[in-house]
This record gives C-alpha cells, sequence and structure tokens, in this order.
C-alpha cells in the first residue's frame, strides 16, 4: 500500500472569537474618508478542565487575553447604527494583522489587531434580550445577483 502525502500549498490567516466588549468603540475615520471603528474584546484564554475546575473551587477568574478588533467602512457603520457598548457579548470573524510602532529611543513594539469581518452581538448588557444582531461586510442579495453571469 503506497502512502501519500499531501502537502498544502497555500496559508490561512482566519481567526473566530467570542468575547466581551471593553470600553465603548471608537470611530473615526481614516485619511481615505473610510470608516473605522476600534474596540477592545475580552476573551478567555483555554484551560484544561482540571485547572478550571481548581480555578473556580478557589473562587479564581480563568485568564483573560485583551485583544484590539477593528472594523471598516460598511462592518463599521452598521455596528455603530447597532450600538455596540462594553459588556456586550460578541462573536468575532476576521484575519490576524501584525503591525509595529518606532519609540523615540529606536525600539519597535510589535502589537497584533484582529481585522473584523463579521461581527455578531451575542448578548446585549444593558438592552433587553432579542434575537441576535449580526452585522457583515457582506454583499447584498442584489449585489451578489449582478455578480452571476447572465444565462441565456
Amino acid at each position: 500500500m503506497k502512502e501519500e502525502i499531501h502537502i498544502m500549498s497555500f496559508s490561512l490567516n482566519m481567526v473566530i472569537l467570542r468575547g466581551y466588549v471593553g470600553a465603548d468603540p471608537k470611530a473615526r475615520k481614516a485619511s481615505t474618508g473610510m470608516e473605522m471603528l476600534d474596540f477592545r474584546l475580552a476573551v478567555s484564554r483555554p484551560i484544561n478542565a482540571e485547572t478550571r475546575s481548581a480555578n473556580r473551587a478557589a473562587n479564581v477568574q480563568d485568564p483573560t487575553d485583551w485583544l484590539n478588533v477593528r472594523c471598516f467602512d460598511k462592518l463599521a457603520t452598521g455596528i455603530m447604527q447597532a450600538g455596540l457598548a462594553k459588556g456586550d457579548l460578541v462573536g468575532i470573524e476576521g484575519s490576524i494583522r501584525a503591525d509595529s510602532t518606532k519609540n523615540v529611543d529606536g525600539t519597535y513594539n510589535n502589537y497584533f489587531t484582529i481585522n473584523a469581518s463579521k461581527v455578531d452581538i451575542i448578548i446585549r448588557k444593558n438592552v433587553p434580550q432579542d434575537d441576535a444582531v449580526v452585522v457583515e461586510d457582506a454583499p447584498s442579495a442584489d449585489e451578489l445577483e449582478s455578480m452571476l453571469p447572465v444565462t441565456a
């Protein structure tokens, strides 16, 4: 029996997260005029079940990581209209972007930003609960239809 080895010839930069909004989002415009929205996301770091049980027994919280999330254009506008706020539980789909800034002393600070392509507002902290709000930067049905090839 011959063994086959498959080598993937592409890379993938995709992230799916669920966490709590740490502060009210901040809106701004890029130099190009594009809408941008930034907010911090608190996500629990995965730990094994044994450690989680011990933490709960000792009344210790699971470790939390804080991530920077950035939304652009239609997605940013949709989230602003939806009223995303501190304490809301959200699901995020997007990609990771690595950046750095140069300090006065010549050293660099490296950091990562999640560029969101979809945001699901799962639970609103200060709003009566209805259905989840889904905001995504995807073409509308009319836009999708106009992209389809015309057949005779």
